[in-house]
């Protein structure tokens, strides 16, 4: 079976298209700069850990040799919880349902600050599907 490498990059941007999961945010203001960004717990580290643990390449996507980055694009809320994901950039159905998929699981993030109290924030994640050392797949192999 061919490993694959997920690249992930922090970026915070505030376009949004297709939204996929909705939570409703108690706080009417959503905050894009603070003083105090969110953050996962553990850090970025442990962020990529859990996400290069807990994501599953798309069969569809590896049968069709499809590669690409899938911006998440969601929200941190004053209580930790991550809603409001959107996928936005998106190069196959699949890549963007996964990259959901795994966001949805994450566990409550420290909140982010703003004049010392915790606010909702808007975050953006950037993850790349890409076949490790950019290996060829043979598309007209499949199974």
């Amino acid at each position: 079976m061919k490993s694959f490498l997920l690249l992930l990059l922090i970026v915070t941007t505030t376009t949004a298209e297709a939204q996929v999961l909705e939570r409703k945010i108690k706080s009417d203001t959503i905050y894009t700069i603070i003083e105090q960004m969110p953050e996962y717990p553990g850090g970025m580290a442990a962020m990529y850990k859990f996400i290069n643990g807990t994501i599953i390449y798309p069969r569809t996507a590896i049968d069709n040799a499809i590669e690409g980055k899938v911006i998440v694009q969601f929200i941190v809320c004053s209580d930790g919880s991550v809603c409001n994901a959107r996928a936005i950039g998106v190069p196959d159905s699949s890549l963007r349902q996964e990259a959901i998929r795994v966001l949805s699981l994450m566990p409550k993030w420290n909140a982010g600050m703003q004049n010392g109290k915790k606010v909702s924030t808007q975050y953006s994640l950037p993850i790349n599907f890409k076949f490790a050392d950019n290996e060829n797949i043979d598309k007209t192999n499949k199974k």
